[in-house]
């Protein structure tokens, strides 16, 4: 399998990743400002899949396992055959793809991993477009701007008037891959062409400090959950080693970063005193450990909860998660540190899963149900729904 450093623990796309961008940016756009309710990316991949279904190249399955399916659309079809609803799989030559069909009332709706999910992409997952947005509506976001890759030094020239440490990412990236904190002129350079390897266009950003990541996941406007997602770290006890520390909580030490390590001063043998927090990796993400943690919607601050249900109507999004850094959840937005940093449309719900009496619970899938079911089934039972005419097929 191909490696890339900066992709880990994802395998690289780097070419899938540049030509998508570039269709993106520059086919897409015209077309969409024409007719914005019909024409949209999903648009294309839909109309293919229909001709592979036609021509028999992709088959629809009822019966699939959902181990052998993309692991967010499980756990939505796991809730919803619960609720009654039935589903039908795509299966290509290599393998179930992320388009299924889910039977409400006597009729057919088609979605892509998720109801509701990538409505709006174009928009909302561009986060150049969704950080200028953001600033109109009055909502903190991180001082930066987008370039090309044929603007390095304008991107350095522009570096230099924010001021180290700095932010590097891809302007349509996700997963924090080929994201760098760059903390001098030296090393802006390298940060450059490791964004470009992933990317045509790219984000320059002041870096933020002192602030915890948050995810806001808001399902049809106005169901909102919170969760804290740290990077995977160890806690010492004044007695053992950080190697020892890791194997406690058997953490992968093939995902350690050790760059990470060195900024903090320490090393596999490092003694970690008693109460001395060490981080074991930079990006926050389920596949590398990171440590999830549920905020009751109740101590979220009134501000905060009005600014995400206010992003979701205003992007006209059925579903989205909104990454932002806050100094308190607990506090207004006015008066403390905080910035979004961009828009998923297509949210991973995994990282609200957490268990209850022994049982995995996941209140965003549930969530997800009611939406489907009220959007297409007129809020009944699916064996006892009217259906829509939204997505009708």
């Amino acid at each position: 399998m191909a490696y890339c450093e900066h992709c880990f623990p994802f395998p690289p796309r780097h070419f899938e990743n540049w030509f998508n961008d570039l269709l993106e940016l520059l086919f897409y756009p015209p077309f969409e400002r024409i007719t914005p309710s019909f024409f949209n990316s999903q648009f294309f991949e839909k109309a293919i899949t229909d001709c592979f279904v036609l021509t028999g190249i992709v088959r629809k399955e009822k019966e699939f396992l959902l181990n052998e399916i993309n692991p967010i659309a499980a756990l939505f079809i796991q809730r919803g055959r619960a609720r009654g609803i039935e589903f039908e799989a795509l299966r290509g030559p290599f393998g179930y793809l992320t388009f299924f069909r889910m039977r409400i009332g006597g009729r057919s709706y088609e979605f892509d991993r998720l109801p509701g999910a990538s409505a709006n992409s174009l928009a909302a997952d561009d986060k150049w477009h969704t950080k200028k947005a953001l600033r109109t509506l009055g909502y903190p976001v991180a001082t930066g701007r987008s370039f090309w890759w044929f603007q390095k030094r304008k991107a350095a020239r522009y570096a230099a008037t924010l001021e180290y440490p700095v932010v590097v990412k891809p302007r349509k990236g996700s997963l924090s891959q080929h994201l760098f904190i760059v903390k001098s002129a030296s090393e802006l350079l390298p940060a450059l062409r490791g964004v470009n390897a992933y990317s045509p266009v790219f984000m320059v950003e002041k870096f933020v400090p002192d602030a915890t990541l948050y995810r806001i996941t808001i399902v049809d406007g106005k169901e909102m959950f919170v969760v804290k997602r740290l990077p995977a770290e160890v806690m010492g006890d004044g007695k053992s080693t950080l190697r020892a520390l890791i194997r406690k909580i058997k953490f992968n030490q093939k995902n350690l970063d050790k760059t990470v390590l060195e900024e903090q001063g320490v090393g596999l043998d490092s003694l970690i005193a008693k109460g001395k927090k060490i981080f074991l990796q930079r990006k926050a993400i389920l596949a590398l450990g990171s440590k999830i943690e549920k905020v009751p919607i109740a101590e979220v601050h009134r501000d905060i909860v009005a600014m995400g249900r206010a992003i979701a109507k205003h992007f006209r999004l059925p579903l989205v998660g909104i990454d932002i850094l806050l100094r308190d959840h607990a506090r207004p937005l006015k008066g403390q540190t905080a910035a979004i940093l961009e828009l998923n449309t297509l949210p991973n719900i995994l990282i609200h899963t957490f268990r209850k009496n022994g049982e995995a619970e996941n209140e965003v899938a549930d969530a997800l149900v009611d939406f489907a079911l009220a959007r297409f089934g007129g809020g009944r039972s699916a064996d006892g729904a009217r259906g829509g005419q939204t997505n009708q097929r």
